[in-house]
């Protein structure tokens, strides 16, 4: 199974720095890339124009999508991410706290709560099953 993880990062990932509680969120992006960044069978990407994406030693740990900056754009933010990655993706799952399930329906991609997902990654459980259409 091939799948594609796109974030939103405002609201979705702990720091390792003090900012406010609008961008401070639940997901630790470390254990989610060792879980389900393996290249192969499953890619998380950025999808997020915002400068508070997940990174090791101040690079981005996944790759950006973020040449569209509106929130009414973001389908296209996972649209580029998706063109990117070679082969046929069995599921995409769109993570966000923006409840913008339009911009994720109209790229293809299921949209995911935070907290739902946070719940998923914490109990580990196959994404497809909790997930999967």
């Amino acid at each position: 199974m091939k799948q594609i993880i796109a974030f939103d990062v405002d609201g979705i990932f702990t720091q390792g720095e003090e900012l406010s509680e609008y961008v401070l969120g639940y997901l630790d992006a470390e254990k989610i890339n060792q879980m389900h960044n393996d290249g192969i069978d499953s890619k998380c990407v950025i999808v997020s124009p915002s400068p508070y994406y997940p990174k090791r030693d101040g690079k981005s740990l996944w790759e950006l999508f973020t040449s569209h900056e509106t929130k009414d754009m973001r389908h296209q933010n996972l649209i580029d991410s998706v063109n990117a990655v070679s082969g046929d993706i069995d599921m995409k799952i769109y993570v966000s706290d923006n409840d913008d399930y339009d911009e994720a329906k109209k790229a293809g991609f299921i949209y995911v709560d935070v907290l739902d997902f946070y719940k998923a990654i914490e109990e580990n459980v196959n994404l497809k099953e909790c997930f999967g259409r």
